[in-house]
């Protein structure tokens, strides 16, 4: 099991060495199922947030990455409902928002059910 920190260290590696040193991990929600951490990536001028580089996810047993490319892809029927909510729109799209994480959790579930096999393991 990893450690917050190892967590850390891991995402740093990962965009360190996938994107260059212009990025790094940017807003992170924890989740408990699965357990891990989700990241966005940050420009290091401080641009924002982008989905590109993707998105991606660490699993604490494991230390696998997935890259998860843009999160979330929302349903027709989300997107209406979001524009009938301006204030769940705003917590889904603004990482500094206090509900962003609970927002967020179940759009980074979705992806990481349907996302594809982890890319490589930072540690054993």
């Amino acid at each position: 099991m990893l450690t917050d920190d190892e967590i850390t260290a891991a995402a740093e590696a990962h965009v360190r060495t996938w994107y260059g040193d212009d990025w790094k991990p940017g807003a992170s929600v924890l989740l408990s199922d699965p357990d891990g951490v989700f990241f966005r990536c940050q420009h290091q001028n401080g641009v924002g947030y982008t989905g590109m580089p993707t998105p991606f996810f660490i699993f604490r047993d494991t230390g696998c990455v997935l890259n998860l490319g843009h999160v979330p892809e929302l349903t027709q029927a989300e997107i209406e409902a979001l524009e009938k909510n301006p204030a769940t729109f705003q917590a889904l799209d603004d990482p500094s928002h206090p509900d962003h994480a609970a927002t967020m959790a179940p759009y980074i579930q979705r992806a990481i059910a349907q996302g594809p096999a982890p890319l490589f393991k930072w540690h054993s």
